[in-house]
Formats: structure tokens, sequence, C-alpha cells
């Protein structure tokens, strides 16, 4: 196709079934979509003319020619297509002499548009500067279609052509603007300033996705939010029998009523034991939010893939809700419900990333990804964020080095998406170095008379001393957790020798073996069995898990208290019993240190050695003086600095942002996993998407994974959803234990080699490969 084509017959994309995708409908939907996303006139008009140009050299011939099912791929369209609106963009504001004031949203608009299928890069990164061939596009045809829109812009071929000399310089000045490094600290106005231009990047995002697969965002509305208030009720008569029902009904009362006097705040932090029903508590909340401030959304943020899994089950019960879960495996699930989102795959892939649900639930990560989004599909999920209940479980889990940064942004966040947010914890971390203002506390102390658990201490102890003093406990139902996977293994070998139905949790287990586990040991608690449980922390926040006795390695005070929500969680007995101990692996090493700063170790240390017994009152009335104690040693304010750096320009000093902190250098392994013991509690999401890829065992799904071939010939969506399949079976671990069981070139080949060891991950307990340093921080 060698002729210049009409810009009037260029497309976007093939035809889909009844639906012609013209360049110029989309053009136009983007534009019209995209104007509503500011006030300021000017604003408005470079986000019309963005909508506009994001796609426009999509009608550079060859482009046409590939989209038409002929040649190869053609020319990339974002770095053109940003080059042109560079231009007229400038036109535009030197024109209306309001250049110097709108010069920073330019430079962001542009930038979002180079970047709309991609990573989102700093505003130095110019690789949208170059000659293109515009003779190959219908650009006289383009500008007469541009002013029906924005009339007496224009632009030429040989115009483009001379800009490119000029453009680099104009970006610089822009960026010397942006250039805080002589002013005083403005964290605050910053990332305010850098959530507005991601909203304007979500107004490019959502509108170039939906335009091509319209979806319709359900709301709770007012009746059905009046029903949930009903079954709620409902929920709650159900579980009068409950031991701890009096308590949590008088603990639920207590949050209402003190919110009820005080309700004008964004911000509320939800203190209760664990135990106490706090999931109730907060939903019966954020119904009343609903109600008071016409809000139409429910979003519950978790750590774990396990909280998630068992909240978003929980909320389905007691309002009678559908609830969309979005985390690393939600796309594994398939149910009426969610399938009444959309009425295709990839509708229902996009109506999951953009949160198009009343009610979701939701990962840290995923969270994080909404506020410092690290490619422009991430900021699909800000678009039907408006009016939202936002619910934070175990805030406390957080990183101390990136909490404050991460209070700020969601400051920003709820300032700019008009939200409430709930902070739910039985020891809830400070606020005050990233809030502008308190949150409005609402508290529920542990009552003296529903002390469940008492709390010792041990002799120091090594790992056959810690086997053989749970050996000696007389409990049905016992745990003991560790700092690190090597301790946890250690004195499951100890203790594998010494007595039966012990079983082993930790995070070198592939997902699927994780979640089996975990539904194993909650199938036998709930029948009264005999079980022992060795585990990491990964079971001491959220698993719904109730042990008559729980020894926990010394550790720093907040995951102490978790550990002990695990005790006598539902006062099935009159008194659980909860031990400290100081480990030491092999009789010598403190191995706290990897997961734990030893300033934190040492205020704790300092605390509980003031009581030689605490109870449950007690011990969860201590956490604010941990927490005084640790942000007077360090106020953790130094990180914020990446706000200031991503304000200037840099946006991956935020993108990079981690909940968690930053992670061992990682790589993954697909694990063969002999699966017969555990077929009955592996999820039936997983057993109906194996089925649907004709596999029937692990080993037959890597081999598909393997076939190139095969692949190629899926959907994108079906391609995504195979991948996440594929991920339920992957562990990843350190790059230099990686390497001793692959190659570099298989990594480079495969990208996720087989674990071809039979012997180093075990059906029962996962990757047992000797440990060394290297593990330590992994949990």
């Amino acid at each position: 196709m060698s002729y210049l084509i009409p810009f009037s017959e260029c497309i976007a994309r093939p035809d889909d079934q009844n639906r012609k995708y013209t360049l110029e409908s989309h053009l136009t939907n983007v534009c019209e979509w995209m104007k509503n996303w500011a006030d300021d006139p000017h604003i408005k008009v470079l986000l019309i003319l963005a909508g506009l140009c994001h796609d426009m050299t999509k009608a550079h011939i060859d482009w046409q020619t590939y989209i038409r099912g002929i040649g190869t791929k053609g020319p990339a369209h974002a770095p053109s297509s940003a080059f042109l609106f560079s231009y007229l963009a400038y036109q535009y504001l030197e024109k209306e002499k309001v250049w110097e004031k709108y010069c920073r949203e330019w430079l962001w608009l542009l930038r979002d548009i180079a970047d709309h299928h991609s990573d989102l890069h700093t505003l130095s990164y110019i690789n949208w500067v170059k000659q293109y061939e515009w003779e190959k596009i219908d650009v006289d045809g383009y500008v007469a279609f541009l002013n029906k829109y924005i009339p007496h812009l224009y632009v030429q071929k040989e115009q483009l052509s001379e800009w490119v000399w000029r453009v680099d310089e104009i970006v610089e000045e822009v960026l010397q603007q942006l250039d805080t490094s002589y002013q005083e600290s403005h964290y605050r106005y910053w990332m305010s300033e850098i959530q507005r231009w991601r909203h304007y990047t979500t107004a490019l995002i959502s509108g170039d996705r939906f335009d091509v697969k319209s979806i319709c965002p359900t709301i709770i509305p007012v009746w059905q939010r009046d029903e949930s208030f009903v079954h709620l009720q409902k929920y709650c008569a159900k579980k009068t029998s409950h031991p701890m029902s009096s308590a949590r009904q008088q603990a639920k009362e207590k949050i209402i009523d003190e919110w009820r006097r005080n309700h004008s705040s964004r911000f509320y932090t939800v203190n209760m034991p664990t135990g106490y029903g706090k999931t109730i508590a907060s939903l019966h909340l954020a119904l009343e939010m609903l109600k008071t401030y016409d809000y139409k959304k429910i979003i519950y943020i978790a750590p774990y893939l396990s909280i998630i899994e068992q909240t978003a089950k929980t909320i389905e019960e007691a309002l009678n809700q559908n609830v969309l879960e979005h985390h690393s495996l939600s796309m594994l699930k398939e149910d009426k419900k969610r399938l009444s989102l959309a009425d295709d795959e990839d509708r229902l892939s996009l109506a999951i990333e953009s949160w198009a649900n009343g009610i979701v639930c939701t990962s840290f990560q995923q969270w994080t990804r909404a506020m410092f989004p690290k490619r422009a599909q991430h900021t699909l999920r800000r678009s039907f964020l408006e009016k939202s209940v936002i619910i934070i479980d175990e805030p406390q889990i957080f990183q101390p080095e990136g909490w404050n940064v991460f209070l700020l942004g969601l400051e920003a966040m709820a300032e700019r998406y008009d939200l409430r947010v709930i902070f739910l914890s039985a020891t809830m971390p400070p606020f005050q170095y990233g809030l502008s203002k308190p949150p409005v506390s609402l508290t529920v102390q542990a009552v003296e008379a529903h002390n469940r658990y008492v709390v010792k201490r041990t002799e120091k102890m090594d790992e056959k001393q810690a086997a053989m003093f749970l050996t000696k406990c007389s409990s049905q139902s016992k745990a003991m957790i560790l700092n690190t996977i090597e301790d946890a293994y250690r004195v499951y070998k100890e203790l594998k020798s010494l007595e039966t139905n012990v079983y082993l949790l930790h995070g070198l287990m592939i997902p699927i073996h994780k979640q089996a586990v975990i539904k194993q040991i909650q199938s036998r608690l709930l029948e009264q069995l005999p079980t022992t449980v060795i585990s990491t922390q990964i079971i001491e926040a959220g698993v719904d898990v109730s042990f008559e006795t729980v020894v926990r390695a010394n550790a720093i005070l907040p995951s102490i208290v978790q550990a002990a929500g695990r005790v006598n969680r539902h006062l099935e007995k009159e008194k659980g019993l909860f031990w400290i101990m100081p480990f030491y692996r092999e009789g010598e090493k403190d191995t706290r240190h990897p997961i734990y700063d030893r300033f934190l170790t040492s205020i704790t240390d300092e605390i509980l050695m003031e009581k030689e017994i605490w109870t449950e009152f007690e011990l969860t009335s201590v956490v604010q003086k941990y927490y005084e104690k640790m942000f007077t040693y360090n106020t953790y304010e130094a990180t914020k600095r990446m706000i200031q750096e991503a304000y200037e320009g840099n946006w991956n000093k935020l993108s990079e942002y981690e909940p968690f902190g930053k992670g061992y250098l990682k790589l993954s392994l697909f694990v063969n996993w002999d699966w017969d013991e555990y077929i009955q509690h592996v999820s039936l999401d997983v057993m109906r998407l194996m089925k649907h890829y004709g596999v029937h065992c692990p080993m037959e799904l890597y081999e598909r994974f393997q076939d190139q071939t095969w692949l190629k010939h899926l959907s994108l969506e079906e391609r995504k959803r195979f991948m996440i399949l594929v991920h339920a079976f992957v562990v990843n671990v350190p790059i230099k234990y990686a390497l001793k069981v692959a190659s570099k070139e298989q990594f480079l080949q495969k990208k996720i080699p087989l674990l071809e060891d039979t012997e180093a991950y075990h059906p029962k307990l996962g990757l047992t490969f000797p440990f060394d340093e290297q593990f330590d921080c992994i949990i």
C-alpha cells in the first residue's frame, strides 16, 4: 500500500462484529471522555488535544497496512503522537499567552501519550523527540478533523520537521522550572500535584481502553445499601451462640456510636483486639458512611492473599453482595456473580483492572499501584474511585520506611476523589508524620472479662529444645511461629520425629500449595482434631485459625500481638496460653535481625521485661508505647525525598514504591508439585482452569507453557489467565539459589525454568534445599 490514505478513511483497529473502529471516531470518543476530567478551561483544551493526538499517527501508511492484515507490524504510534501533541499544545499555549502557567501540564500530557501502552517514564526521557515520516500521513486531513474541535490550530509537515530541533530545549526549560532544590520542602503540595498529574493520565488511559471495550461500572445503589444493612443484622444474629458474640456486638455498637459523634473527618482508625469482629464492625461503619455521605462504593485492602479471600467470602455472606477480588490470582476465579460484570472475557478483565464494582477486595500491592502507578494500565483502577469508602486492614504490616510516603499519597487521593478511609488493626501505627490531621480514633479495649489468653516467657531455646517444649505441651491444637524459613524447617524436622499431625507453613511454598495447607489446617481445627503447626509470620495476621497454645519466637511487639491473636481466638476455652520464646538457632544465632531492625527488637525486649506474665488486655495496651518509642528514635521522614524527586519528573522514584519494602532479587521456578495428598484442598477455580486448558497435572501445564505455537493462538486475555494459572505453581527464590538449579541460559530462554531437582521441593514441606543466610530475609 504505497499511496496516502485519507485521514477520514483510517481505522484504529480491525472491525469487531458489527462495529467499525474508525480512527476519527476513536480520537473523538477519547477527547469527549477526557474533557470532563478538569474544570480549568485551558487544561480542558489540553486534555481534548491529548485525546485527539494520542493515536493520530496510526494514520501512517505502514500502520494502516499492518492493521488491515497486510505486511508486518507498523511503526510505534505513541512516541510520534506525543511529538505531534508537543507541537500543537505548545502553539495553543503560546497563542493564548499562558505557556508559563501551563508548561508543566504540557510536559505531563505529552509524556503520558508517549507512555500510554508502556511503563510510565521520567519526564526527562525524550525518546519521542526524533524525525518521523510525516509524508506518509495525511496531515492536512487530520488538521481539518482537528479544527472541528479546536479552531485555528494548524500544522504542516515542514513545521514538524523543524520542531525536532527546538523541542528538547523547551523540555529542558520546563524541567528547570520543576527543580525544587532551592525551595523549602512542601511534600504535601508536591504529592497533591503528582496525584493531579496521574488523574490526567487516568483520563487518557481509561478513555482509550473503554472506547475499545465499553464497561458499565456497578455501584451500591440506595436500595442495595439498605438491603445490606438488613442482611448484616441477620448475619450477626446467626452468630449469637458464639462465645465472643456479646463482646463483638458491644464493640460494634461502640465504634458506630463514636463515629456518629464525629463523622466530619476523612480518616478513621478502628482499634480493637483481634477476634473482636473488626471486619464486621468496619462493614457496618462503611454502610453508615455510604448513607451519610451518599457514597457508592467500598474498597477493602489487605496485605495477604489469605486475608483478602477470607474477607471477600465474609463480605458476600454478610452483605449478600457481589465482591470483586483483584490480586495476583484473582483471574483464576470464575462465578456467575463475577461474570455479570461483563459479557466476555476481555470486558471482564477490563472490569477487574478498573475496579468497576460496588465492592472490591484487593491487596496492598494493587492499591499502591493505583496511587503510584508503574504502568499506564495501572491507572485504570482510579477510573471509578470517586466517592468510595476505603478499608485498610493490618496497616502495621507496611514497612516503616515507606509509611509516611504512603499516608501522604493516600491523603492526596482522598482529597482528589472524595474518599473516606478506615484503618483496621489491633496494633495501629502512628499517623502524625504522614497525615495533616490525626485520624479520628474509634477504639475498643480488650475486656478484662474476656481475657482469652495469658502471656508467658520461656527460657532461651534452640531448635531441639523448641521442638521438645512443644511436644510436652498437652494442648490438642498448638502452633509455633518462627522468624525465618530456616528456623521453621529445623524445628519441624525435630518435631516430626516426636509426634504426628504436624504441618509446616512458610513463604517458599507455591501459592496453590500454601492455600491447600491453610485449608487443611482450618479443616482439622474445625473438626477439633489434634493439630500442630510450625509456621513463619505468614499465619499471624488475618488467617482465621485458633489454637489453644501458641509459641512465638521473639520478634517485634506488633508481630507478637498479632500472633497472640491466634490463641483462643473465639473463646473456645476459658484461657489459652501464649509463649514468647527467645530463639537462637543452634543455640547461638538470634535470627530476628535479618527480619527486624535491632532498635525495634530492643524496644520490644525493654517493654516485655517489665512483667513476667501479661494478660491479653495488658499486652494489647502497650503497643502505643512501642510506636511512640519507635518514632521518637526515627520519624522515617527521609524517604519523603522520593516525593520531591517524582514532582521534579523522576516518576520512577514513586512507581518503584513497595508496601513491604525492597525485597531481595528473585527468580521464578516452576514446580511440578505432587499434589495427590492435597487434591481435595486445591482451589476449585484452579481445577476448572486446568480442565479448560486441557491439562490434568502440573507437568502437563508446564508443557503447555513451553509450547509457544499453542500460546500464540490464545487471545490476549486467555494468555493472561493462563499465565496467572502457571504462576500458581511458581516459587520465587534468591538468584544465588536459582542459578544452582537452573542455568542463566534457561532463565533467558524459558523465563520460568522447571525446577528439575525432584528432591528440592517436597510435596508436603515446600522448598527444602539446604538454606543459608540468603534465605533469612524470606518468611
